[in-house]
């Protein structure tokens, strides 16, 4: 037996590829493969949710330039299938001098990013989040916004089955050939594409295959939930940590509007999910730093997640990676942040390289 195209990985970007495959191909069998028993079980349910607008990344990187086009493919398609989506906007703040010059880098990148509507934070800004916030100054951006991501993909989901894309859960990708012979947990057969979509077990499927010049580095994020109302007109972030490894403990709301501060930066080297009590410390000694009227007893426990980095030629790759190393093979790598709004721009990248190795 033999299926032109495979996606291994259920997640937000393997599912909206799948789609956009079958946009391409009306008439072929695609099927889409995850050993979770449901779509979306990692990295696309355990974020902040936030829809990112385009601020922080480097001009011209895919992750800049992909950002900025899922963003406005989310809007088209919470529109066609109600995915609740709520553009809150987002005040970036200093809260001390010595970030104020790290600040301003940040505003004039989103300026040359061309992120729309990015402004000065006005006085009358600042007055209403100074009971909430230690501010110096900041700067306000309208288009980022907050997804239900949960009920995204459940929808997605439910239309690629619509679209009669074979979808096996709990579906073990055991081993892969060059000539691309996959062998999964009930079932073997060979592809015409084989398209990794696997996230954080993307390198290990490319390992499969003999490819064995990139290294996976797990960033584990932890969150807290607030237990009393706070301010949740505007999602508030600090200044981003050195060299982007995280975007600071910042608010987060998500539909429900029930505040979180997170993630912190974890390194782990396995897919562990706890939140564990000494988290309580550590987030609110950075939560304090930078938000008022918040006790430690306040707080909660909530929910982790894991983001994947991947280290080439011995260094951290600050990109995504998007490539087609082996002939009918294709791969995302190191889909972090922001991974969850670039996701459509990532399955279009993804399906017009396949399509174009296929038409050459």
């Amino acid at each position: 037996m033999k299926i032109p195209f495979t996606i291994i990985g259920s997640g937000i970007i393997g599912v909206l590829t799948a789609l956009k495959i079958r946009e391409l191909y009306p008439s072929e069998d695609i099927a889409l493969i995850d050993k979770a028993p449901y779509p979306g079980h990692h990295s696309t349910t355990r974020n902040s949710g936030v829809l990112h607008a385009g601020i922080y990344y480097p001009t011209g990187s895919l992750k800049h330039k992909l950002c900025m086009e899922g963003h406005a493919e989310w809007k088209r398609l919470s529109a066609e299938l109600n995915i609740p989506l709520d553009l809150c906007g987002k005040y970036i703040i200093a809260t001390g001098k010595d970030e104020l010059d790290v600040l301003e880098s940040y505003h004039q990148r989103a300026l040359a990013n061309g992120v729309p509507g990015i402004r000065k934070m006005s006085d009358a800004e600042r007055r209403e989040i100074q009971p909430f916030t230690n501010t110096l100054d900041g700067f306000f951006s309208p288009e980022t916004g907050i997804l239900d991501i949960s009920a995204g993909i459940g929808l997605l989901y439910a239309e690629a089955q619509k679209k009669g894309i074979h979808c096996l859960l709990n579906t073990e990708v055991k081993s892969v050939s060059k000539d691309l012979l996959v062998e999964t947990s009930s079932d073997s057969f060979s592809t015409g594409s084989l398209i990794n979509c696997a996230g954080l077990g993307a390198v290990d499927i490319r390992k499969k295959l003999g490819l064995t010049d990139i290294e996976d580095e797990f960033v584990k994020g932890n969150y807290l939930k607030l237990n009393k109302p706070y301010y949740n007109r505007r999602l508030i972030y600090p200044v981003p940590l050195k060299n982007l490894t995280g975007l600071g403990v910042h608010t987060s709301f998500h539909i429900d509007k029930i505040v979180r501060f997170g993630p912190n930066t974890e390194k782990v080297d396995v897919l562990d999910y706890k939140n564990r009590e000494e988290n309580l410390d550590l987030l609110y000694s950075e939560i304090r730093k930078k938000f008022k009227g918040i006790e430690r007893d306040d707080l909660s426990l909530d929910y982790s997640g894991i983001r994947t980095k991947i280290i080439r030629n011995g260094k951290l790759y600050p990109d995504f990676l998007i490539q087609s190393p082996i002939s009918g093979y294709f791969e995302a790598l190191g889909i972090e942040s922001p991974g969850l709004t670039a996701a459509p721009a990532i399955a279009n990248f993804l399906a017009r390289l396949i399509q174009g190795k296929l038409a050459s």
